[in-house]
């Protein structure tokens, strides 16, 4: 592995925690340890494996998620026993006898001669090879372990964002509310629609001369809309309005004073009413969107 004194590896080593610091999902955390760490260790290949499922109680999927080599992506690893702490087998060196590792390191798409692995908390995994033999001394251990804590604070980091998020309900840039408070006055909404109270759901997606003003919007939303009313902002690029006790004719005066504020013709909107024909809430909200072209299946 190249000493820290080397230029290039003290540079890349800085860059990671700079990428790694600036990710807000896991997929950059995995792409940094991809493009980063073969400066950094000197191996001639570096994958990022997550794990995607548990054959049996002792084996273990692993999915290549980000790699110094892009065909590796296709690349799916089994192992036995989970994989904690780091490992290095030489090949020479009667790898053939670990079967724990072996055949995962098998998998690999050119023959290594000494392969190790790091472990980034439960679920992921830095696999790298070298084309010679390679004896990773403690300052290697030193390093690659540093850098997989750091990978691991991040993916801890980026999942909790995550769940914060999930479980937020209002949308940050507009103060509106968000997606999952759609879902969430949807499900109760549709229950009393059942029993005889008019729902009706309106979506608007504005053109790109009106979207770039989206406060403006959620002012005049907030303006028109009526107390019982729930207005939302989703990450399409769309708002939406639950309107409670209201018909489809009532929904299109809504609109049209909507409309009238945002004055521009671009606009695209649609209505859909509760009345019976909607089995579910999801179907009633993925209806109005995809009326305004919107894969109603994005997250």
């Amino acid at each position: 592995m190249p000493q820290l004194t080397d230029p290039r590896a003290a540079a890349s080593l800085l860059a990671l925690g700079n990428d790694l610091a600036r990710s807000v999902t896991s997929v950059d955390i995995c792409a940094a340890l991809g493009n980063r760490l073969p400066a950094i260790s000197g191996a001639d290949r570096v994958l990022v494996l997550r794990r995607t499922a548990h054959r049996t109680s002792d084996q273990h999927q692993f999915t290549v998620v980000a790699s110094s080599h892009p065909e590796d992506r296709a690349i799916v690893f089994h192992a036995v026993s989970p994989l904690t702490g780091s490992r290095a087998v030489q090949r020479r060196a009667g790898a053939g006898q670990d079967s724990v590792y072996t055949d995962m390191y098998r998998c690999l798409p050119s023959p290594m001669q000494t392969v190790a692995h790091t472990s980034m908390g439960l679920d992921h995994l830095i696999l790298m090879g070298w084309s010679h033999e390679r004896a990773l001394d403690d300052e290697d251990w030193t390093i690659l372990e540093s850098v997989a804590r750091q990978a691991s604070a991040a993916l801890e980091r980026v999942d909790a964002l995550r769940r914060v998020q999930e479980l937020s309900l209002e949308d940050p840039e507009t103060g509106l509310g968000n997606r999952r408070l759609v879902e969430v006055v949807l499900e109760r909404s549709f229950a009393r629609s059942t029993r005889g109270e008019p729902l009706t759901v309106v979506s608007i997606r504005p053109g790109a001369a009106a979207a770039a003003d989206s406060s403006r919007i959620a002012e005049w939303l907030r303006a028109k809309a009526r107390g019982s009313d729930v207005a939302a902002y989703l990450e399409e690029g769309v708002y939406v309005v639950v309107l409670h006790a209201s018909s489809a004719e009532g929904a299109g005066i809504f609109l049209r004073r909507i409309l009238a504020s945002i004055g521009e013709p671009e606009v695209i909107c649609a209505v859909a009413e509760q009345d019976g024909r909607f089995a579910t809430p999801d179907a009633l909200l993925k209806d109005v969107l995809n009326r305004v072209g919107i894969d109603a299946n994005m997250n």
